[in-house]
């Protein structure tokens, strides 16, 4: 009698490691899904910071470009000197607050037009081709 009830509780464990191997294996496919989830947010997100790096740099050169290139204001009043000091501490913090430092000691530091920018500069001050005339009068 002890023998049998033994043996049931024996395969009733065996059942119970079975079920618990196989959840275990459902419970890793899921973790490894949510880390590359999270690893592509991640990434989403370091190129959020990446384009809002590049913005505060150039909104920066509105005020601080030393190298004449043509950016800075001239003139500026003191509030708009203080809005372009607050978008690069308001950048910086963000990118503090999100675990990327690089990003806001760079928003904090540096002025500059990045690659991404000058070629966006460079396409707006391209003319555009005038389209034909869409007039009535035709020959």
């Amino acid at each position: 009698m002890k023998q049998q009830a033994l043996t049931r509780e024996n395969q009733t464990l065996k059942g119970e490691v079975t079920t618990l191997r196989s959840e275990n294996g459902s419970l890793r496919e899921a973790v490894a899904k949510l880390q590359d989830m999270v690893n592509t947010l991640t990434e989403r997100v370091r190129m959020a910071f990446d384009f809002l790096v590049g913005a505060v740099k150039a909104i920066g050169m509105l005020k601080y470009d030393k190298d004449d290139g043509g950016y800075m204001v001239q003139g500026l009043t003191v509030k708009q000197g203080r809005l372009i000091d607050a978008i690069a501490e308001y950048g910086a913090v963000r990118a503090d607050n999100n675990g990327f430092p690089d990003f806001a000691e760079e928003m904090r530091k540096k002025i500059g037009i990045s690659k991404g920018m000058a070629a966006e500069i460079n396409a707006l001050e391209k003319p555009t081709p005038q389209k034909p005339s869409q007039g009535y009068d035709r020959d």
